[in-house]
């Protein structure tokens, strides 16, 4: 497993232009999710965000209406690697063992410029964030079974795969990530949290 890895993605709405968007970056490392400032942040815009820990084992970070038993890594126990349940104390326990692991860092910028509206949209908005990947690292854990013979050309294959299904394109017209310069000097339309979603991969 590699140290680190980064990922992007920008998500702006054609209508609302630069009044809108939101921002996932993401760093992969190889730790308990102890790190801070990954992102390497300026110290006046790491004091405005907000760490938020995520626990896959953790139901109690898990809506009712999102809960699924086969989805629970407390429950699941991979048939093909021996691995899981998880405990309460998974995350000490996997520290001390041999076992590779990964933590993944994503610091999420959301920015919604409305008069009236704009705090609880982007509270909203991380809110769901949250969610998901609360929900997708579960899931992911508890289908271990189906990934962990993969090759990485399975991966790319698979890949490439989503990209003929998905071109890119939005009512015959490509998207475009717009860039970032020429927000207001003044306004202060950003919310960062940053989510620690911690992973148990190996």
């Amino acid at each position: 497993m590699s140290a680190g890895n980064q990922t992007f993605s920008l998500c702006q709405n054609e209508y609302m232009k630069d009044d809108f968007l939101i921002k996932i970056e993401t760093w992969h490392k190889n730790d308990l999710g102890m790190q801070e400032n990954v992102h390497k942040l300026e110290p006046h815009e790491w004091k405005s965000v907000e760490p938020v820990y995520i626990d896959i084992a953790d139901r109690g970070q898990v809506l009712p209406k999102d809960y699924k038993p086969d989805e629970d890594p407390a429950k699941f126990k991979s048939a093909k690697t021996g691995r899981g349940p998880l405990g309460s104390n998974w995350k000490k326990e996997l520290g001390k063992s041999d076992c590779p692991y990964m933590c993944a860092y994503k610091l999420v910028t959301v920015k919604f410029k409305w008069w009236g509206l704009q705090n609880k949209v982007e509270s909203f908005i991380q809110k769901q964030e949250k969610r998901l990947f609360t929900n997708f690292h579960r899931q992911l854990f508890c289908w271990l079974d189906r990934w962990v013979e993969l090759s990485m050309d399975d991966i790319r294959r698979m890949e490439e795969d989503t990209k003929k299904q998905s071109p890119g394109a939005v009512g015959g017209r490509e998207t475009q990530l717009l860039h970032l310069e020429g927000w207001e000097a003044g306004f202060q339309p950003l919310r960062r949290k940053q989510f620690i979603p911690f992973s148990y991969f190996c």
